[in-house]
């Protein structure tokens, strides 16, 4: 736009120029005066613009990035393109598509819709898009499509003309509307399809009324509305309704007498409830007609007896047997023993079962069935094992006496217990819940209790131990504590009171089982807090009543669903919408794909294949679930066939498995603690099998380093591969003893052998574990090869002292006759005997060495017991011993370079400065007498936290590999008139001090000692 207005003007400047030059010169000036004036007002102009130029990139810059912090935080599906290239996308938009955002961007915007949306899109390209909300489908990346409602507008991003688009999923919008419809629709479908009369009156005036009701009567459908309740019912039921509803009787009676319009009497029973009818309090009445019902029920008497026990159970085993040879059976045993239904009947049910299990049914039926549950095997048809739980009854059929079993497989609890017990030693069951109360009691009397359970009663897990549970809970509560632990507990969930410590109270779900633990009876209870629940059942209560009261509740979640298509529920229950979260609403408007995890998908088709084809019932299987929330449930899945608002249906029972889930998984999590407290214990711990040859199935990262082995060179070799051969007899002893059941080996020191042959000491523990199911011996090995070392440094140390006790005894017995060969000597020197030739030097220079030897020695036997504590200043000491070595190591000490590395501060410390100096004084006489011409000494004197650090270091010819081991040993010396005593000297006065001497090899060459003694005078190393 700028450089279109200056080339404009600079034409029109130059066109004035070539008029005027043309035709008057006399012009100029003005012209002059003119350009002057167009330039000022061109360059004010472009100024004004270059810099509305420049806040507008900027302003662009800081809106675009607005604009991107924006999708990235909004709740609606956001989408930039260029063109039909996707540019930029939010998280949102990303998870909706399935998509991660990297796999959009640089994308054709038709890929992400349905073909028909992509047509109109195109359109709207070339058109113009509509100013308001509009419709398209999208297309996820499984190529599932939804629908989404998109408004959007034309933007400027990164310097360029885009689009940017907000779109909402609107899926559950659309299925709530039809939702509502089918939900108006529900009861009047219901009323005008079932055989029972249904009639609606507001205070005994008839508003609506079904045809089935008509036709039980005899009258048309406008015979009713408007007319009185009671008109077409028999006088003396019309007195006992009228006196019901005045109050004057406490019930409705069930069964009425009804006037055909014949002049015919029905019996009949009716049950009526209040709803709102299009907004009023109305009474709807169910009324049907059982008059042929009861000519049957006598018939049907000893059939019901049958069919109950069948209707009574869904997922367990039944079958019904004649003295042992079987009549009747349902699908759930045969899908559980791996036979059909027609095959079972007539058979002995023996043929099912193992020997013990066989020969215990052969009992019973000599001497009586047992009234309580028991426990058998039944034998599949492919040869395994199941443990069941049988609940049997006797009934009389057709004149005879059979029995009724309900078998119950106990499988996954079987292994459920052993779990639990194997874990019982590393956790508590406590861990295995997050936000129920649990508790445990013995007969009422609380013995544990988790913290969950504490805080929901308002005090602690300690005040709870040994109350008994009815001080934590209303009186009613108690009533049924009390018959349960007189007629026993339910085995179904049940609702009691809990009262806080503040007396509040809390109404809870309580679901408890018994166990065993050291011999006792207990049991522990899990508590649900479910006032939220109550709270909105309550509020459900009256819009869901006209509905609810017509189906009876299962506990376990029901859903009614339509063969045909995949959005089809009529019907779901309260159980199933707790179980995932949902509104009634949103949940009828769900396809099964998004309820359930995408890998169930294929097989619930199948399931709903097999139905429609194969079978009308489907045997229990394990679904996962997707809550609204977006999280994770488990249930177990039965669904079957029946006739519903007069269409095939299938009917999908769930038990929600969740909790037994979260057990499993806190088992898991149990096992993979052990393994990590194993995997980074600093001890080795391996673990072999039990077999008849013994071998390694694991090796922790310690036990590796400890050998010297890899993983892999280990596992599959025997358990004591790498035992000395001495020690081999002894660790087989310890596996027989595991392999007979005793559980632990108390430690015992053992000799292996590392792979690169280094003997290792190493103190055992084995007992048994249970590893992948299989028990197995655990072995825990700690290194003592370090402490073998330190035990030998002891002994050696507690030698030299005996040697050192020694020298210094015989020591003390030279030093007389040394003093008196050494004087003798003296006095011959003196009178200067011609023949003495040197002898006499000779014996003052050796009795001068002997007597430096029994000093020396005297000195090293002596304890720091008794050490004077003065504080004194470390500098002074540095510089005394320093001057005491050059005098005596002669005039040969100057030809030595002293080089001083000292610290400004005055640094003290506690303890003997004689024999510290006399530490020093070693040191540095070491470092001159090893000195060459032009040698350095450096000194140093620094602190260092808590200690003192002296440092001599020379230039020497260094100490080799051999020498560095032995230099602090007493006696051994490399110089040829030496006593090998001054650095184990040193090293002890340093030790009594609570320091040591350290040894440096420096490079290229040279030696460095190093003092460290603490400022306090103990040792804090």
């Amino acid at each position: 736009m700028t450089s279109n207005l200056l080339v404009g003007g600079l034409l029109c400047l130059y066109l004035d120029v070539y008029y005027l030059q043309t035709h008057q010169n006399y012009y100029l000036d003005l012209l002059q005066a003119l350009v002057a004036c167009e330039v000022l007002v061109m360059s004010f102009y472009l100024g004004l613009k270059l810099r509305k130029t420049k806040l507008n990139v900027t302003s662009l810059k800081a809106e675009e990035e607005r604009l991107k912090l924006f999708t990235q935080i909004m709740e609606e599906a956001i989408l930039i393109r260029d063109g039909e290239t996707v540019v930029e996308v939010n998280d949102v938009s990303a998870r909706m598509l399935g998509y991660e955002i990297s796999e959009m961007i640089g994308r054709n915007i038709y890929q992400f819709m349905a073909p028909q949306s992509a047509e109109e899109n195109k359109l709207w390209i070339k058109k113009g898009y509509p100013s308001d909300n509009f419709e398209l489908t999208a297309k996820r990346k499984d190529g599932t499509t939804f629908p989404i409602l998109v408004h959007g507008r034309n933007i400027t991003y990164k310097g360029r003309p885009m689009r940017l688009s907000c779109g909402w999923d609107i899926t559950e919008l659309k299925n709530m509307q039809e939702a509502v419809q089918k939900s108006e629709d529900r009861f009047k479908q219901f009323a005008e399809v079932t055989r029972e009369g249904i009639m609606i009156h507001e205070k005994g005036v008839i508003v609506d009324v079904n045809q089935a009701l008509a036709d039980m009567v005899g009258k048309s459908l406008s015979d009713f509305i408007g007319a009185d309740s009671l008109f077409f019912v028999d006088e003396k039921s019309a007195d006992l309704i009228r006196k019901y509803r005045s109050g004057a009787l406490s019930t409705l009676p069930s069964e009425i007498t009804l006037r055909h319009s014949n002049g015919k009497l029905i019996r009949a029973e009716t049950y009526a409830t209040d709803i709102l009818w299009h907004g009023r309090k109305a009474r709807v009445v169910r009324i049907w007609d059982f008059t042929e019902r009861k000519k049957i029920e006598k018939a049907l008497l000893e059939s019901e007896e049958r069919f109950k026990r069948f209707a009574e159970v869904t997922k367990e085993g039944i079958f019904v047997h004649d003295n042992g040879v079987i009549v009747d059976a349902n699908q759930a045993l045969a899908d559980m023993l791996g036979y059909t239904v027609e095959y079972m009947i007539g058979k002995n049910n023996s043929e099912f079962l193992d020997k013990e299990s066989n020969e215990r049914a052969l009992s019973f039926r000599e001497v009586g069935y047992p009234v309580e549950p028991y426990e058998v095997t039944l034998r599949r048809k492919n040869g395994t094992f199941i443990p069941v739980e049988v609940h049997g009854a006797g009934f009389s059929f057709n004149g005879k006496d059979l029995r009724v079993a309900r078998l119950w497989n106990l499988t996954d609890r079987k292994k459920m217990d052993e779990a639990l017990r194997e874990s019982q030693e590393r956790f508590k069951r406590f861990a295995e819940v997050a936000k129920e109360g649990i508790e445990i009691h013995d007969n009422g009397i609380i013995v544990d209790a988790n913290q969950a359970l504490a805080d929901m009663l308002g005090v602690t897990v300690e005040e709870m131990i040994g109350k008994d549970i009815r001080d934590f809970s209303d009186e009613k509560t108690n009533e049924f504590a009390f018959k349960f632990r007189k007629k026993g507990y339910p085995d179904t969930p049940y609702e009691i009171t809990l009262q806080r410590k503040d007396g509040t109270f809390i109404p809870v779900e309580v679901h408890s089982a018994g166990f065993r633990q050291d011999g006792k009876e207990l049991r522990v209870a899990s508590l649900w807090d479910v006032t939220a629940r109550k709270k909105m059942e309550e509020a459900l209560t009256q819009s869901e009543q006209s509905f609810r009261n017509l189906i009876e509740k299962s506990p376990d979640g029901v859903m009614i669903r339509s063969l045909e298509g995949q959005k089809n529920l009529v019907y779901v229950n309260e159980s199933i919408l707790q179980f995932l979260g949902y509104a009634e609403e949103e949940l009828m408007a769900k396809q099964s794909n998004e309820i359930l995890d995408p890998s169930n998908y294929r097989d619930v088709e199948n399931r709903r294949t097999r139905l429609l084809s194969k079978s009308d019932y489907n045997p229990p299987e394990e679904k996962t679930f997707i809550r609204k929330d977006g999280t994770t449930v488990y249930g177990e899945v039965v669904s079957y066939l029946v006739h519903f608002e007069g269409k095939p249906m299938a009917v999908i029972m769930v038990r929600d498995l969740t909790e037994r889930k979260k057990t499993e998984e806190a088992l898991k999590k149990s096992e993979q603690n052990f393994r990590n407290l194993i995997e980074r214990s600093p001890d080795g711990v391996l673990i072999h099998t039990l077999d008849e040859n013994p071998k390694i199935v694991y090796i922790n990262g310690a036990m590796m380093k400890l050998v010297g082995y890899q993983a892999d060179e280990l596992i599959g070799q025997k358990a004591d591969y790498f035992v000395h051969s001495r020690h081999v007899p002894g660790v087989r002893e310890r596996i027989a003893k595991m392999k007979s059941k005793e559980e632990y080996n108390p430690p015992q020191e053992k000799l292996l052998i590392r792979k690169d042959g280094e003997l290792i000491y190493a103190e055992v523990v084995s007992f048994l574990i249970h590893y992948e199911g299989v028990t197995m011996a655990a072995v825990w090995a700690r290194d003592l090869t370090e402490r073998k070392k330190t035990e030998e440094a002891l002994m050696k140390l507690e030698r030299l002292s005996t040697i050192g006790e020694m020298a210094a005894g015989m020591a003390h017995e030279i030093r007389n006759p040394l003093a008196a060969i050494s004087s003798a000597a003296q006095i011959l020197k003196r009178k200067k005997i011609k023949e003495d030739n040197g002898q006499l030097e000779t014996i003052l220079g050796q009795s001068d060495r002997l007597e430096k030897l029994v000093r020396d020695t005297l000195d090293y036997a002596k304890t720091g017991a008794g050490l004077p504590h003065e504080s004194f200043t470390m500098k002074p000491v540095l510089e005394n011993a320093l001057n005491l070595s050059q005098i005596q190591f002669g005039p040969l000490s100057k030809s030595v370079n002293i080089l001083w590395d000292v610290s400004p501060e005055d640094i003290r410390l506690k303890g003997d400065s004689g024999r510290i100096q006399q530490i020093l004084v070693n040191l540095i006489l070491n470092a001159f007498q090893i000195m060459v011409s032009e040698g350095v000494i450096i000194l140093s004197l620094h602190r260092d936290k808590d200690f003192v650090l002296v440092r001599v270091a020379d230039n020497g010819p260094g100490i080799s590999d051999a020498n560095m081991k032995r230099i602090f040993e007493p006696f051994f010396t490399t110089k040829n008139h030496g006593s090998g005593l001054g650095l184990a000297l040193s090293q002890r006065i340093a030790q009594e001090h609570g320091g040591q001497i350290k040894v440096e090899r420096l490079a290229p060459r040279g030696t460095a000692f190093i003092l460290q003694l603490p400022l306090n005078g103990e040792s804090k190393s």
